[in-house]
């Protein structure tokens, strides 16, 4: 149904260390299928299959893999057999859901300002090794933040920050 190229190679940060990380979206009778012949190949290619469904499932908003759905934010499917729905799929899953945007950017500013704050709990209380800790974890929520708030995106994976800042 549609077959994506995700991770460096997708956004042009590729080198001669990149691996291939594909994914398949197969009908559901076929993947038992693809599965199978996608298990034996070469460590350099990585390829996950999905049915439709378990598709619309990976990196979920609140599942254990919710860190994976930067993967998803500039991926395109090439082909897309399936009119288009399952490129809305994956490019739903490059940004926060709406429904969760507002209470999401609250949260990390909160978090944000706490950690602002532990380290300057830290500076005063002559921890240089404990401020600097605080204050570098604040740097996540605070970015988080900001990137939801531009279309909802998702923090990109530290490797593309500078990317995303300068072309989005």
């Amino acid at each position: 149904l549609a077959f994506f190229v995700t991770g460096s190679r997708a956004v042009g940060f590729e080198n001669e260390h990149s691996d291939y990380d594909c994914a398949l979206v197969v009908k559901d009778e076929a993947f038992e299928l693809y599965e199978h012949q996608f298990e034996a190949y070469e460590p350099e290619i990585e390829t996950e299959v999905f049915t439709l469904e378990t598709f619309r499932a990976h990196a979920a908003w609140g599942s254990d893999l919710t860190w994976d759905r930067y993967s998803w934010a500039h991926a395109a499917a090439d082909p897309d057999k399936s009119g288009g729905i399952i490129q809305q799929i994956a490019d739903e899953k490059g940004r926060v859901p709406a429904v969760h945007a507002e209470s999401f950017i609250e949260a990390s500013l909160d978090w944000y300002v706490n950690q602002v704050f532990r380290s300057l709990k830290c500076l005063r209380a002559g921890d240089t090794t404990g401020q600097r800790l605080e204050a570098a974890e604040s740097i996540r929520p605070m970015l988080q933040a900001l990137f939801c708030l531009r279309e909802r995106r998702v923090l990109p994976y530290y490797k593309y920050l500078a990317w995303e800042l300068e072309n989005f």
